[in-house]
């Protein structure tokens, strides 16, 4: 979908006339549990939960969607981390250019970009149960 050189596919599928209800972006995130980054610069650590991104380097995702993803956690009893992402923007850019809530949300990542990219297996398999219990939340059907 061409994310990282300018969100083109995102671009063209958020100026469609498809009537999207909002979008929920799924990314992965720096962890700072490594050396040469550290828990101060990105407050993110593998096994810690998915993450709710509040801001990336491109937008501030919408509030009420991003209130109601965290409300969705809190009822799901899911545990989650915070973000902002500095460094990098996302497909959410698009759609909130043309008007349509967005959200991030992201599982923490070590050595991305490398042939030895890592992540905990359970923040991932919480954080498909997290969009599953919103999409229950808003009354979907999450199957």
């Amino acid at each position: 979908v061409q994310e990282e050189v300018g969100v083109i596919g995102a671009s063209a599928l958020a100026s469609q006339d498809s009537n999207f209800d909002a979008a929920i972006v799924v990314e992965i995130g720096l962890a700072g549990d490594i050396p040469s980054v550290g828990i101060n610069m990105m407050p993110l650590r593998l096994g810690g939960g998915p993450v709710l991104v509040h801001k990336d380097a491109g937008v501030h995702y919408d509030h009420a969607l991003t209130a109601a993803l965290e409300q969705a956690a809190a009822d799901a009893d899911i545990t989650i981390q915070h973000g902002v992402f500095g460094s990098f923007g996302s497909d959410g850019r698009a759609f909130m250019q043309h008007d349509i809530p967005a959200a991030m949300v992201a599982f923490a990542a070590r050595y991305t970009h490398s042939p030895f990219e890592t992540a905990h297996l359970g923040d991932i398999e919480r954080l498909t149960d997290w969009i599953a219990a919103y999409v229950l939340a808003q009354g979907g059907d999450a199957a």
